[in-house]
């Protein structure tokens, strides 16, 4: 398929929310009005949009790339994965079982069309405010074993909700589904007495897409996190995980966050198995480790190997956040 082709039906004179971003990090799968739709954004968000969706997509790699090699999670569900870039979340964890939602009939077909026969890959067309349905999807249910640790993946896409406590309700379900010791990588726009007016202009030029853009305050994003622990206590500019040093204005405000949060662990393990109620792994998605094993404090965040190699700078700063709350209760 060229790399247009799947975007024969679209029409090309209404931006499109995800290709606009599929631009603003330097992929191809966009047309001219997503384009233009993304400089527009970049200009009105005081020049921080391109560097900030580049910084979105690194903190969502490199936080899989953490969990899989440090933490053991061998399986990830990437609700609002959106169009396929050159390396996705299966990329940055090869061994790990991936199932990709989206809200796009086109994006899920796309990616059904590269990915077909993967072994490791399930691809579902699903409604981030519908995670119940999600959850019970065939494809979902027969891929991941909700009874072990996962890693859910939001990279911008509540901020799409409206409804703060939809977005609340969202979070606490797919807490209160994944197993104990399960992971979320949180990434969300970000509106501050500094950037009010830059988020108005931005959120204006949303409106020109079917998917309107809903920023919240800090007080809003801690308050809809009901059900995870933050791995640090602070939320971090987005820009922290960007690939490459950024030369930003020092004085431009933070328009984007990352938040990795953790939900409830086993309160009480038994010396050979997994949590009460759950089941062993599968074998083709065990990790080498014993089954019984926590996840425990990391104690090799500092390895000089290629895997470390390619996200060393940011993997210290998570590692950290995670021997934080590796033993906590």
């Amino acid at each position: 398929m060229d790399t247009l082709d799947w975007l024969r039906d679209a029409d090309p004179t209404v931006p499109n929310a995800a290709r606009a971003y599929n631009y603003a990090i330097g992929e191809p799968h966009n047309l001219h009005a997503d384009r233009q739709f993304a400089e527009d954004i970049h200009q009105a968000s005081g020049r921080t949009f391109l560097a900030e969706a580049q910084a979105n997509r690194a903190f969502v790699l490199d936080t899989v790339r953490t969990l899989s090699h440090d933490a053991g999670i061998r399986q990830f569900l990437d609700i609002g994965c959106g169009v396929p870039t050159r390396t996705n979340a299966h990329d940055a964890a090869p061994h790990a079982d991936i199932v990709y939602v989206d809200i796009d009939p086109v994006v899920v077909g796309h990616c059904r069309h590269l990915w077909s026969g993967h072994p490791r890959i399930g691809v579902i067309h699903g409604d981030v405010r519908q995670p119940e349905q999600i959850l019970r999807h065939p494809d979902v249910t027969a891929r991941l074993d909700l009874t072990q640790p996962i890693g859910v993946l939001l990279g911008a896409v509540l901020d799409f909700v409206a409804d703060p406590g939809d977005a609340a309700g969202i979070l606490t379900q797919l807490a209160a589904a994944a197993a104990p010791g399960s992971y979320l990588a949180l990434s969300h726009s970000l509106v501050t007495s500094r950037n009010i007016a830059q988020q108005d202009r931005v959120r204006r030029l949303f409106r020109q897409t079917a998917t309107p853009l809903y920023p919240r305050t800090a007080a809003q994003l801690h308050t809809i996190l009901d059900g995870w622990s933050r791995t640090e206590p602070n939320l971090n500019p987005i820009t922290h995980w960007h690939p490459e040093p950024l030369h930003l204005d020092r004085h431009a405000p933070i328009g984007a966050i990352a938040i990795v949060a953790r939900n409830r662990p086993c309160r009480s393990r038994p010396p050979a198995g997994p949590c009460q109620g759950s089941r062993p792994p599968r074998p083709e998605t065990a990790d080498p480790a014993p089954a019984s094993a926590p996840l425990a404090p990391v104690t090799h965040c500092d390895d000089d190997g290629p895997a470390a190699a390619q996200h060393s700078r940011h993997r210290k700063m998570f590692c950290v956040s995670m021997q934080d709350v590796g033993t906590s209760p």
